[in-house]
């Protein structure tokens, strides 16, 4: 990814930022008006300004101090805290993606109620390939930076307020196997990377090219696995796939009895309609579910285990062991061989 996603953004002066090839962040003097100005928003008695330039920057025209305010980097995403109160997320970006902005609007239009970050304002950077995404900081603390003072009762209610908030979530559902607002799914959770995944930068998101029916990701599952795959229902419920330890933030406890407040679930880019036995079986088989148990005030405070018996006490039913035999024998290489047996035709079921 050119340039790394921490260079997507540069301070270069005292309230003002470029973001990206496209937009430049000024703050506003007081009494002077915004004009040609996209949005604005206040913050901490100050006012600020995202404008369009004239002119896109290149690769070369990269300025600014990037490390002033980054909050959270890597080579294809990152994160900064602009104001007190704003943050600018960055994601990589390839024809095909649902923008984390568009998901958020409609998780805030049918599930008010799950706690999420406000999304403001967001953008494609098409030279640089990635998405900007301005929202508002969600309060509270990371669940990964409070877990080592918390006892295992104190696990336990954060994971039913979040097994509370998947089952709303979970009573949204569509026929189709796709992200909120029909794009195709993204990331290999269920099916392995095709073929086409072996030809993508390793910081390219990978888009299946299918909306599955449930017939046909049973078909699909039942014949990578070797056996049937557990029953789906008629319909798939929606569901964020990645409520990892540091994408749940909650309240700070003042003592041993407090349970935490979880105040906001955030990044949603894998957020999307699942098979039902899904939402219970994830936390337990990702890596990114795990905290350490001897970082716990509790030795028996495992996050993973105690989420997933959350979601089953929710009635989301653990298929794990099945998922495992699964993963363990589906490859790219039987996903090309069952594409191959099945013929271009079939495999454009939609």
């Amino acid at each position: 990814m050119k340039p790394p996603a921490q260079r997507s953004i540069g301070k270069t002066s005292d309230g003002c930022w470029n973001f990206g090839t496209l937009m430049v962040c000024r703050r506003i003097e007081e009494g002077a008006k915004p004009e040609n100005a996209l949005m604005t928003w206040q913050d901490m008695d100050e006012t600020f300004g995202l404008y369009r330039r004239d002119v896109p920057l290149t690769e070369d025209d990269i300025a600014g101090d990037w490390q002033t305010g980054l909050i959270h980097e890597n080579s294809c995403r990152s994160v900064w805290q602009i104001t007190p109160n704003i943050i600018v997320r960055i994601h990589p970006w390839i024809e095909g993606v649902e923008l984390e902005y568009d998901t958020l609007v409609w998780i805030s239009e049918n599930a008010p109620d799950v706690p999420t970050a406000k999304a403001i304002y967001s953008w494609i950077d098409r030279d640089w390939n990635r998405d900007f995404l301005i929202m508002e900081r969600v309060p509270g603390l990371m669940l990964e930076t409070v877990w080592p003072r918390l006892n295992e009762t104190q696990v336990r209610g954060i994971a039913r307020q979040v097994a509370e908030y998947c089952t709303i979530l979970g009573q949204l559902t569509s026929p189709y196997c796709e992200r909120a607002t029909g794009a195709y799914i993204t990331g290999g959770n269920l099916l392995p990377r095709t073929i086409a995944a072996k030809e993508l930068e390793f910081w390219m998101p990978f888009i299946h090219d299918e909306r599955y029916t449930v017939e046909r990701l049973t078909e699909l599952l039942t014949k990578l696995g070797n056996e049937p795959c557990p029953n789906i229902g008629e319909v798939f419920h929606f569901y964020n796939s990645d409520l990892s330890p540091t994408n749940i933030f909650v309240s700070e406890p003042s003592d041993q009895t407090e349970t935490p407040t979880v105040t906001a679930l955030i990044d949603w880019e894998c957020a999307a309609f699942y098979p039902h036995w899904f939402l219970s079986t994830v936390p337990l088989l990702s890596p990114a579910f795990h905290l350490p148990i001897e970082t716990a005030a509790d030795p028996n405070a495992n996050w993973s285990w105690i989420l997933t018996d959350e979601l089953e006490a929710e009635g989301w039913v653990y298929r794990g062991p099945w998922i495992r035999r699964y993963r363990s024998v589906n490859t790219v290489d039987g996903y090309r061989r069952v594409l191959e047996e099945e013929g271009p035709e079939d495999a454009q079921k939609t």
